[in-house]
């Protein structure tokens, strides 16, 4: 049997199985299009799946439950004299700090798809227990506006597992219009 026609045959297996469990084939990825927002996610990385985008609110889940991490995309308004990245960052210490048992845990430069951004992380204390927050600041990929995607989820042992799948959040980011702000 010829390789092209065990794969063909893998294939057909494989969606049959999928069928028979009451399941569609699986299609690829399709970007995820925000146009108020100006966003583009090329592809939504698993363990993500959109739990809303609608109007300026774009939100992913884990896993499609909230509770088990949640990420939120937002962006600020225009700022034709630049965005200051550093000032953005530098302010996320006393805000995570004021937060109910709130503890900052740093901050760290990136070079992204985008250009340079900034994480920062923090614990604090929620009515649901205690949580932990990735924060990615960058320039919006559009250029003069500030991007925020922040990934709220119940702090554990995890967090470098964490900012791994935060990563992969942000790679996949671009404008509606398909570009890169380092593109353009």
């Amino acid at each position: 049997m010829s390789s092209r026609t065990t794969r063909h045959a893998v294939l057909c297996l494989a969606l049959g199985l999928s069928f028979a469990c009451g399941g569609s084939p699986k299609r690829p990825n399709e970007p995820l299009i925000n146009q108020q927002l100006g966003l583009r996610l090329e592809a939504v990385p698993s363990p993500f799946q959109v739990e809303a985008n609608q109007g300026r609110t774009l939100k992913l889940a884990v896993d499609g439950k909230p509770t088990q991490g949640e990420v939120e995309f937002v962006v600020g308004a225009p700022h034709p004299s630049g965005v200051n990245l550093v000032a953005e960052v530098n302010a996320k210490k006393p805000e995570i700090e004021s937060q109910p048992g709130g503890k900052f845990l740093g901050t760290l430069e990136l070079n992204t798809p985008n250009g340079s951004a900034f994480t920062a992380r923090g614990r604090y204390d929620a009515p649901s227990g205690r949580m932990e927050e990735i924060w990615v600041l960058a320039l919006h990929p559009s250029g003069d506006r500030l991007l925020s995607i922040v990934y709220r989820y119940p702090a554990d042992e995890d967090s470098s597992k964490r900012m791994d799948q935060m990563m992969k959040v942000v790679g996949e980011v671009a404008s509606s219009e398909g570009r890169r702000a380092s593109s353009e």
